[in-house]
């Protein structure tokens, strides 16, 4: 492959990209909202910048709803290039971060299919409706892939180099992708099981381990001191799962009566109005007395519900809440379950060959922690959008994969 095809075909891609996103910008402008997630996290950086103050539900009550990455990034932009002009700016950093993020999705499908498969990887990512729709909003959804895909990227170049260059890069990825997500927090664990699998030297791991330990406290010592002069608790990550948790015991079937509203008023019935951290609390414990009532009732149709149905619905649905270039939902939807069987069958092949396996086992134990953790809380199709791209590469390389088998076939005949 020349050098210059080398370049310019991925450019082209980012390219296309790019101008699809920016279009959508020009069309709708600030228009293009949600009207929800995203406006809330305007208003926090907002008044992060004039008070100081971590903010969601309120305006002058301190919150630990949500991880800091993305009102801190916003307040950062904000900063530099006032409100008015700064919404417009974080759109823009929004889109070049969906387009950084077709690069490394690129660079990650060019290790198990080479780099003229994995432009169909970017090709896909370039096009896909529901990643436009992203890019052009203020959520994590965006800055989090694009977290998640250097980290795994990172992992896998660990592997190879065992160098302090990639551990360093590991790290900086994963306390990235903690800032905007907790979901995230459990990958050390797959993180570990693939170096052990790749045989990663201990020596050099247990000294990388101890170097990580005291990163986490430096990283994550100041958003745990605020927590707990704030509240008065030390809280690790956030105290929003309660309502999650709570939205969950209405998910699947045989679960125990009632309805989410009146599970709700019961529990805010025990706190005030303004305290979201003791509501949370409250929305926990009726959770798990939901949780207690289920299992002692009906725990055939718990563990259907969490091992089968919660799953499922996790994993069908697809986050597109607001359509891009007139392109319904439905269409949406079916491309995407095709990208998703093709996709868990491709990395399933991926097993089947010895020098990739640890690397599938590295992509499904990932998988595997979204999966479990959501099916836990609440399945919401939302939260599976960092997943996607992934569907992508392996669906690439499921293609790439039949394709060598039939020439194989071919020559052997």
């Amino acid at each position: 492959m020349k050098g210059s095809t080398r370049i310019i075909v991925p450019l082209l891609i980012v390219l296309a990209a790019f101008i699809l996103r920016i279009t959508i910008l020009i069309k709708y402008g600030l228009d293009y909202t949600l009207d929800s997630d995203d406006v809330g996290y305007v208003g926090s950086a907002q008044r992060l910048l004039e008070s100081g103050m971590l903010t969601y539900h309120f305006e002058d009550i301190p919150t630990v709803h949500l991880m800091p990455g993305e009102p801190f990034m916003l307040a950062v932009i904000f900063k530099i290039f006032g409100l008015e002009y700064g919404i417009w700016a974080a759109r823009v950093v929004h889109i070049v971060i969906g387009c950084m993020t077709i690069v490394v999705a690129m660079k990650l499908a060019a290790h198990w299919v080479g780099e003229r498969w994995s432009w169909i990887v970017g090709i896909l990512a370039a096009v896909f409706p529901p990643f436009i729709q992203v890019d052009n909003l203020l959520l994590t959804e965006g800055p989090y892939t694009l977290a998640t895909l250097m980290l795994i990227y990172g992992t896998i170049k660990l592997a190879e180099k065992q160098n302090n260059r990639w551990f360093f890069f590991v790290m900086i990825t994963y306390f990235v992708a903690l800032y905007f997500r907790v979901n995230i927090a459990l990958y050390p664990l797959v993180l570990f099981l693939y170096l052990l699998i790749k045989k990663y030297p201990w020596k050099v791991f247990k000294r990388q381990i101890i170097i990580s330990i005291v990163a986490l406290l430096v990283v994550m010592g100041p958003w745990w001191i605020r927590n707990y002069m704030v509240f008065d608790k030390f809280i690790p990550m956030t105290g929003g799962s309660g309502d999650p948790l709570l939205l969950g015991t209405f998910q699947g079937e045989g679960y125990p009566g009632g309805s989410y509203q009146t599970s709700v008023a019961e529990a805010e019935s025990r706190s005030e109005e303004t305290d979201i951290l003791g509501r949370m609390h409250e929305r926990k414990v009726e959770a798990q007395e939901r949780m207690k009532e289920w299992w002692e009732t009906n725990p055939q149709s718990m563990l259907k519900s969490y091992l089968y149905l919660k799953p499922i619905e996790y994993m069908k649905g697809i986050f597109y809440w607001k359509p891009v270039f007139d392109i319904p939902l439905d269409t949406v939807v079916k491309c995407y379950q095709v990208i998703l069987i093709t996709g868990i069958a491709g990395w399933l092949s991926v097993g089947l060959i010895k020098k990739y396996r640890a690397e599938m086992i590295l992509i499904m134990g990932y998988v595997f922690i979204n999966v479990a953790l959501n099916s836990y809380y609440f399945a919401y199709p939302r939260y599976n959008y960092p997943l996607v791209i992934l569907w992508m590469i392996g669906a690439v390389f499921l293609i790439y994969w039949l394709k060598k088998l039939l020439l194989s076939r071919r020559v052997s005949e």
